[in-house]
């Protein structure tokens, strides 16, 4: 008994002194905001000038594949109704090597046109890659000029005053550097 009190006292005496030091220190305040952004890259690709004459390239192209994708697809089907007729007036054997063969050219045909498509999903990719690094200047500035030090992705934020987005003010420079012809479309 006469040691759990001495355990007593010794407790009361340390959490006394832990809370003398606590109201003897003072903590530092932030009243000034501090400098952090954010960015919505989305917006930013999309939206601007320069984003989007990125995507009207890639869309044209895009079309241009769709276009050879539906021309390929008619004479394709007209092969097959061909080959079907052709199926009648022939033998088994006469048959087979022209059925291996309209195979294997359907196969490589969208073998081809797989590749065009998954070459345009990376063009893609490095649209946007190329994007942002175009438009690394002009967030640089952003920052040196409001002090700021870190910009989020605005996915990454889970609440905000929308007071530290500074994707409009972003996109009004990019509009102007386009506009200047400082920011360029590459040729595909």
């Amino acid at each position: 008994m006469l040691l759990l009190a001495r355990y007593a006292l010794v407790l009361v005496a340390f959490l006394s002194g832990v809370a003398q030091a606590a109201q003897g220190q003072q903590y530092e305040v932030y009243e000034a905001p501090l400098p952090i952004a954010s960015l919505n890259r989305d917006r930013l690709f999309n939206e601007s000038a320069y984003g989007q004459a990125l995507i009207a390239q890639l869309t044209e192209r895009q079309q241009v594949l769709v276009a050879e994708n539906d021309a390929l697809q008619v004479e394709l089907e007209e092969e097959e109704k061909e080959l079907t007729e052709r199926r009648k007036q022939v033998t088994a054997e006469e048959f087979a090597p022209l059925a291996a063969a309209f195979d294997e050219k359907v196969k490589r045909i969208r073998k081809e046109q797989g590749s065009k498509s998954a070459r345009l999903a990376e063009d893609l990719d490095t649209a946007r890659v190329s994007f942002f690094r175009g438009t690394e200047e002009v967030i640089k500035e952003l920052m040196a000029e409001r002090g700021i030090i870190y910009i989020l992705d605005e996915q990454a934020v889970l609440l905000s005053s929308g007071e530290g987005d500074i994707t409009s003010e972003a996109l009004k420079r990019l509009d102007r550097l386009f506009a200047s012809g400082a920011l360029a479309v590459a040729d595909p």
